[in-house]
């Protein structure tokens, strides 16, 4: 009988000790993976607020043979859209150009979403 009970003691302690083992290891990968993540974005966003200037006079010539607005035209009319949309004072210090729009099927999502949860006021 002594000699059950010490070998279900031993597969007890044998079976929750690989079962911690195991919970721990993926505590400790998990945190890893997260702080690989944090820095990762950190380091993104980093390299997303260095200021790039680029001029509409850089872009490709077929651009700008369609429209030819020059800055302080395209200020305005950002500022105004601006203004129109969230009805405050708002003041543009930055404008940056895209060189190749990334447009998938998530962010087009995102942006219907977005657009659809505004709440449009109706004037008498």
């Amino acid at each position: 009988m002594m000699d059950r009970l010490s070998e279900a003691l031993l597969i007890l302690v044998v079976g929750m000790g690989g079962v911690l083992g195991s919970l721990l290891f993926f505590y400790f990968v998990i945190t890893l993976i997260n702080k690989l993540e944090e820095k990762f974005l950190r380091w993104q966003k980093a390299k997303s607020l260095k200021p790039v200037k680029i001029r509409p006079t850089e872009l490709k010539e077929s651009a700008l043979e369609e429209v030819e607005i020059d800055d302080d035209e395209l200020t305005a009319i950002l500022t105004a859209a601006a203004f129109a949309s969230t009805h405050a004072d708002i003041l543009v210090t930055r404008i940056r150009f895209l060189k190749q729009p990334t447009v998938t099927s998530w962010s087009t999502i995102g942006k219907m979403n977005l657009i659809g949860s505004h709440i449009i006021q109706k004037s008498n």
